[in-house]
């Protein structure tokens, strides 16, 4: 059975599937005593504490390792377990009877909610939301393991969504590859997996829940689809694909950081062309010397609405800070032609290559 999908994370990957436990545990009590209010404020505190501390942590981990787009999500979800309104919220619940670990799961789906009732951006950390009040709640609940606890053998990971909190969990070497229902280049989970070089399709939708019962997977995050349950020839041949892809790394890695410079001791500066902001992070890794083109449709596509002008000002600043004092080329929206623009009006042209595209459209709607 072929799933089909985004290359989120490239590399070719084999071996049995894994399928997490999915979901939050629900509460064993939902209302507490008016003589118990007091003890469960402070264990709703010392949770979050907990929580926000583990987070951190992670986050400070991944930073020490360069992995500063990685560290920034974790810094977010920190911010957000800390959040004094949420914490009010939470609290004045506990004060009408109701337990803590309810309680923040309540909170956590009311911003959710209100959350996905906006853009797309807004929308995405909804599941921010969840995943952090999540926490809280199993904390409280004493089941503050990650759902990758029973991952004991190196495998491919299925799942609807995966959390940035469970990626980050998983034990060195233990995922193989990630295939996941939703996502896309720029969720949570693309940025992890090339963060920490595993191979990932996401986006496969509701093929996934046919596969969930394999008992091996293949996968390729360059193409973009995964194979469940494939037979000799599929194997042998993801295997020689890995070997290739392993052998051109290795002949890459001893180049990256060398000097292009032509026979003639001509210096050539050697920048990336990125897609996303998520891809600068290996871009630098990789040596480049800059950012000679930054494509900014990833912000406008696979959307139903435009994005903020907050989204677009963390998009680019992400780049430039990864970059630092190296320079970085932003191209103005580049549409029309062959892409049309979602939530913005494109009549149809006879020749729309030479009509209203590009710096026409930046211009005329700023």
């Amino acid at each position: 059975m072929k799933l089909t999908g985004i290359g989120a994370s490239e590399g070719v990957a084999v071996g049995p599937a894994f399928v997490p436990a999915t979901g939050t545990p629900e509460p064993e009590r939902r209302r507490i005593t008016q003589s118990e209010v007091e003890s469960e404020l402070q264990r709703f505190r010392d949770a979050v504490r907990a929580v926000a501390g583990r987070l951190s942590e992670t986050g400070e981990r991944l930073r020490a390792s360069g992995s500063e787009e990685e560290a920034c999500i974790f810094e977010f979800h920190v911010e957000m377990a800390e959040d004094p309104e949420l914490a009010s919220a939470v609290e004045e619940r506990i004060g009408t009877l109701e337990s803590p670990e309810a309680a923040v799961l309540a909170v956590g789906e009311e911003y959710a909610a209100e959350l996905a009732s906006k853009d797309q951006y807004m929308a995405a950390r909804a599941d921010d939301v969840r995943d952090v009040t999540g926490q809280i709640s199993a904390e409280l609940m004493g089941r503050g393991a990650s759902a990758f606890k029973t991952l004991e053998t190196p495998s491919v990971v299925l799942a609807r969504s995966l959390a940035p909190s469970d990626t980050a969990r998983i034990k060195e070497g233990m995922a193989l590859g990630f295939v996941t229902a939703e996502g896309s280049r720029t969720s949570h989970v693309s940025i992890m997996a090339r963060s920490m070089g595993i191979p990932a399709v996401v986006g496969v939708g509701a093929a996934l829940e046919g596969a969930l019962d394999a008992e091996d997977v293949a996968l390729d995050g360059s193409e973009g689809y995964a194979i469940a349950d494939p037979d000799e020839d599929t194997v042998a041949e993801f295997q020689k694909k890995s070997v290739a892809l392993a052998e051109e790394r290795a002949v890459l890695e001893e180049y990256r950081h060398v000097e292009a410079i032509t026979s003639e001791g001509r210096r050539i500066e050697v920048a990336a062309n990125l897609g996303s902001a998520s891809e600068a992070e290996d871009a630098l890794q990789w040596g480049a010397e800059g950012v000679g083109l930054f494509r900014t449709e990833f912000l406008f596509m696979e959307r139903d609405d435009l994005p903020s002008e907050d989204e677009q000002y963390e998009a680019y600043s992400a780049v430039a800070r990864t970059f630092g004092e190296k320079p970085v080329i932003v191209r103005t929206l580049d549409v029309g032609g062959d892409k049309d623009l979602p939530g913005v009006g494109q009549a149809h042209e006879e020749n729309p290559f030479l009509g209203w595209r590009g710096i026409r459209m930046s211009l005329d709607t700023p």
